[in-house]
């Protein structure tokens, strides 16, 4: 629990975040510091709006999985695909790697649910119930104990018109696998980037409320 409240749209002092800023149409498109990109002012509907005028999405990279069974040429197709893709974005753009702890709340749950279907005056259910309490108690340490790496893009735009359009043509790269996410989840992010040191969990699950 995070004992001194901090502000949610804050200038980070920290560097640790990893961050790739990617350019294409270099005569067309400004060239942007991830500090400058995250000095959001205020909301625009379900986008930001940035201390120097743009507007700003911000989306999940899944990604895509298996590529280590991949061969060669697949491999190489795959970057060169994925390379084009990201030539199509008119605008500055940027990708982000945060560390936030694993949810494993879906799985408890589910544990949750099979224990209510336990009749514990049936020795073989008590046992069932004593394992499945111990796998619980796992996932909930893990949940606040473990971290992820978890993949961003951050698009930017001038007007909301042309933002929309990026997004959309972001969901049509190849291989990126992009989520849309809730506001709740996206104040998480900029919150953890104002506040590198912060626990990661705050905002993203609510655990301090909306």
């Amino acid at each position: 629990m995070i004992k001194k409240k901090k502000r949610l749209f804050e200038k980070s002092t920290e560097e640790s975040v990893v961050v790739t800023s990617c350019k294409s149409n270099l005569n067309r498109r400004k060239i942007k510091t991830i500090r400058k990109e995250l000095s959001v002012v205020a909301r625009a509907g379900d986008y930001y709006k940035t201390a120097d005028g743009d507007f700003m999405e911000i989306l999940k990279i899944d990604g895509t999985s298996g590529i280590k069974r991949f061969t060669r040429q697949a491999y190489e197709m795959l970057i060169a695909d994925y390379t084009a893709g990201l030539r199509t974005l008119t605008q500055a753009f940027n990708t982000v790697i945060l560390d936030f702890l694993v949810n494993h709340q879906a799985q408890i749950d589910f544990y949750y649910y099979k224990i209510d279907q336990l009749d514990l005056s049936n020795p073989t259910d008590q046992v069932k119930h004593y394992w499945l309490m111990q796998e619980i108690q796992k996932l909930e340490y893990r949940q606040f104990n473990a971290t992820e790496e978890q993949y961003f893009l951050l698009l930017f735009s001038e007007s909301l018109d042309h933002l929309e359009t990026l997004i959309g043509t972001a969901f049509e790269i190849p291989y990126i696998n992009l989520k849309k996410l809730s506001r709740k989840s996206k104040d998480a992010f900029i919150y953890k980037m104002n506040n590198l040191n912060s626990s990661p969990y705050n905002l993203l699950r609510g655990d301090l409320g909306d």
